[in-house]
């Protein structure tokens, strides 16, 4: 007997290629009272208009739910950003997003009720928070992976540490001018996992 089974050397042989691995991505927004500072609220919304202008360019589904007392949707997968007039647009809405507490399962809902719509290969929620959201997000976090979809929590500023209590896949930027690197770090490690 050789070192490689007539199963192997046929794998080896095969002329099917693997194709790119589809990716749906919906970018969830804490939109409460304390992400409304000037500074804090202004790269909160570049930092998601990066990343939707990102997946657009790399051909990748995106959409962007906003979460205070209520969630909403702010983008669909089918709606595109392009050009400024629909980027300004964009910004006015998260402007009048819903305010008040940190309601993150409501967010988290809005967002599993969107990745249901997609048949990709990947599905990643990523949840951008200042605070402690609502004590039985954890459980539905381990519902959500259960099926299949990455959920994964970042907490923004000091005091965040709950968020590595919720989501087990979590990061930490202490600084919001850091929170548009740690977005792309976030997505090219999903891409290439």
């Amino acid at each position: 007997a050789g070192i490689f089974s007539e199963d192997d050397v046929k794998l080896m042989l095969r002329k099917n290629f693997p194709t790119r691995r589809s990716h749906s991505f919906v970018l969830v927004l804490d939109t409460s009272g304390s992400m409304r500072g000037q500074e804090v609220w202004e790269k909160a919304m570049n930092a998601m208009a990066l990343f939707q202008h990102v997946t657009d360019q790399l051909q990748m589904k995106s959409a962007a739910v906003a979460f205070a007392d209520e969630a909403q949707i702010m983008k669909k997968f089918d709606q595109e950003l392009r050009g400024e007039g629909q980027l300004d647009a964009y910004f006015d809405e998260l402007d009048n997003a819903p305010s008040g507490g940190t309601n993150d399962l409501e967010g988290l809902k809005v967002a599993d009720d969107l990745q249901k719509t997609q048949t990709s290969d990947e599905k990643t929620v990523i949840v951008v928070t200042d605070g402690a959201g609502v004590a039985s997000t954890r459980e539905y976090v381990k519902q959500m992976e259960a099926r299949g979809i990455r959920v994964i929590g970042l907490g923004v500023g000091e005091g965040t540490e709950a968020v590595a209590q919720v989501y087990g896949d979590h990061y930490q930027s202490h600084d919001f001018r850091d929170l548009p690197k740690v977005l792309m770090k976030i997505l090219v490690k999903r891409i290439l996992h």
